[in-house]
């Protein structure tokens, strides 16, 4: 069943419109009629069922018929902060991470980063667009909650910005003494996890150092050199089976 989210001043209206981009999808591209159910969520909060009631040209009325038990309180907060891959890549990690549960996704530009973003217009671009494929994979695997897509940071910009009561895990190629599950097994759940992987190039020595200093762990994988693209996923996953809602 399709899921949208609309923003709504009454927490528990009768009835919501649905406009603009969404409207068009649902008339054109999905041919929805009136009488049939699709699924809203209201201010990322609640989920309900509904019923399309009427359709004018951009603009489709849902009738809610019944709040649906559940909510997307999870049993860990994960923030991604991701050093940023060339090409599309990281449309790939936005929208499976979204459907991991991370709850915020952050690009950093690392030293190693092949894929620069100079330009303020460019970070701007790039955002709104990441946030677009947040938006529809949290639609898809049927969210309450969307992740939030920060603007590309720098690497400084990263260390400054983690909230200090947040727990740092770093994913490094070169750690070959400190597994991932040891340190999974002492995570306070209660508190948010930050998940810090590199670009291709992965880091430089000064970066692995300054997080260090940050009071982050850094963990090896396991023997083989994953790519960036996988290595966020699987660490998440790893994350989540431990110690969140997919255990």
């Amino acid at each position: 069943m399709h899921q949208f989210f609309i923003e709504s001043a009454i927490e528990e209206p009768d009835e919501v419109w649905i406009e603009g981009e969404d409207a068009h999808h649902i008339e054109r591209v999905l041919r929805m009629r009136i009488g049939e159910e699709l699924m809203i969520v209201i201010n990322r909060k609640v989920q309900w069922l509904g019923e399309i009631d009427s359709m004018t040209e951009g603009r489709v009325g849902v009738k809610l018929l019944f709040h649906i038990e559940r909510t997307d309180t999870q049993a860990i907060r994960i923030l991604l902060y991701q050093g940023v891959p060339k090409s599309d890549k990281m449309d790939w990690i936005v929208q499976k991470a979204t459907e991991l549960g991370v709850m915020e996704i952050c690009p950093v530009q690392m030293k190693r980063s092949v894929s620069r973003i100079d330009k303020q217009d460019k970070a701007e671009k790039k955002q709104k667009r990441w946030q677009r494929i947040a938006d529809e994979a949290a639609k898809q695997s049927k969210r309450v909650t969307i992740p939030e897509v920060k603007l590309p940071m720098s690497f400084s910009e990263m260390i400054k910005g983690i909230p200090e009561d947040v727990q740092i895990l770093v994913a490094y190629e070169d750690e070959k003494k400190q597994g991932l599950h040891e340190q999974l097994k002492s995570l306070d759940k209660a508190k948010p996890i930050a998940v810090v992987i590199g670009p291709e190039g992965g880091y430089e020595l000064d970066e692995i150092q300054m997080l260090r200093d940050r009071g982050a762990k850094i963990v090896g994988l396991g023997p083989r050199i994953l790519r960036t693209e996988t290595a966020s996923l699987a660490f998440i996953a790893l994350l989540q089976y431990e110690c969140g809602d997919l255990a």
